[in-house]
């Protein structure tokens, strides 16, 4: 493994570990916070939609456990490695909550967040809420049991299990039922329906959720 010495070496520009990611990140997430901010009633395209969501995994789930020996800041050989782009630590991952945040504000203002038929680029703002909603309960979760984790955390941790499973069930239903009819007919009017959008976009953000609280 090579000492933190040597990061100026190998990391591309010479810029800190994790650096040319932190912009990607940053581009990508003020494209797609800019056409949700104009255009709200139209969907985000769905290659910067699914973008957006593998660099949200990255940044608040496979990088939120990337802190033991030999990752970028942990001091190894007493050499401390800046943090990505010289910014302080965090930086990063508060800049793509306020971005979401200050675009759900904005359109809220204009009352351009709801109804969501007439604004669908509101559904892409609904599954990045499942997902950051999930990351900070994990962040709390975290904080509480730090000192071992109480009896409830079991109780809470198969609830959520149990409702990301049946959320899951819902969307697989849903999504062969769309690429090949085969529920009743009649079923799909009771279906409780947000606008044009159905149940499948609420599932798909609890899945999110789920997946930001582990």
């Amino acid at each position: 493994m090579p000492s933190p010495a040597d990061w100026r070496r190998l990391s591309a520009f010479g810029l800190p570990p994790g650096s040319v990611r932190a912009l990607l990140a940053l581009l990508v997430a003020a494209t797609v916070c800019g056409t949700l901010a104009l255009h709200p009633e139209r969907e985000v395209p769905a290659y910067l939609r699914d973008l957006m969501f593998i660099i949200l995994g990255h940044y608040f789930a496979v990088r939120g456990r990337s802190r033991g020996p030999g990752a970028p800041g942990s001091g190894e050989s007493g050499v401390a490695v800046p943090p990505p782009l010289y910014l302080p630590r965090g930086t990063v991952r508060l800049l793509l909550v306020l971005g979401f945040v200050a675009v759900a504000v904005l359109l809220f203002r204009r009352g351009r967040l709801l109804p969501i038929e007439e604004n669908p680029g509101a559904v892409t703002l609904l599954l990045v809420a499942g997902f950051l909603l999930g990351a900070l309960v994990k962040a709390v979760a975290s904080r509480f049991s730090a000192g071992g984790r109480p009896r409830w955390f079991r109780a809470l941790e198969d609830a959520k299990a149990t409702a990301a499973l049946l959320a899951a069930a819902v969307l697989v239903v849903l999504a062969w039922d769309d690429a090949s009819p085969f529920l009743p007919e009649g079923l799909s009017a009771t279906v409780p329906r947000l606008g044009e959008h159905g149940p499948e976009h609420l599932a798909a953000a609890l899945i999110g959720f789920y997946f930001g609280s582990r």
